[in-house]
């Protein structure tokens, strides 16, 4: 039997392919903030289900978990987009740097948008749960 804090395979070698593609990414010269808004998106979701995974192994996740553990994880994708911003800039260490103050503002401006985005996502998790849990128990 398996350790209940281990996460499932599926989640470490996402984990472990996030990783890898984000070494990829790195080193290319772009100066588009997409690619990092997208792994962010990744990190904050692995971040999430890791949670999510953690608190099912303790009982059952209470049905109000869901929303506002995917708040959580939607207020830190902008924060954490900024960070790989500044590492993939410090990295390459131009003179100038790759990302303006402007671009890191307007990925920063997004914030209360991907707290929704992750709000509403958080409630549809938790509501496919419950239903799926209602199904399992043949109603």
């Amino acid at each position: 039997m398996s350790d209940p804090g281990l996460a499932p395979r599926g989640l470490r070698v996402a984990v472990i392919l996030t990783g890898l593609s984000l070494l990829i990414w790195l080193p290319f010269e772009d100066q588009n903030e997409r690619p990092a808004l997208f792994f962010s998106l990744l990190l904050c979701g692995l971040a999430g289900a890791f949670l999510l995974h953690r608190l099912g192994s303790l009982g059952v996740v209470p049905f109000w978990a869901y929303p506002l553990l995917g708040m959580l994880c939607g207020l830190a994708l902008s924060p954490l987009a900024v960070l790989l911003l500044a590492v993939k800039s410090g990295l390459h260490s131009h003179l100038a740097p790759d990302y303006t103050i402007a671009d890191l503002v307007s990925v920063l401006e997004k914030t209360p948008v991907w707290a929704g985005v992750g709000l509403l996502f958080g409630l549809s998790v938790g509501l496919w749960g419950k239903y799926r849990r209602g199904r399992l128990a043949g109603l």
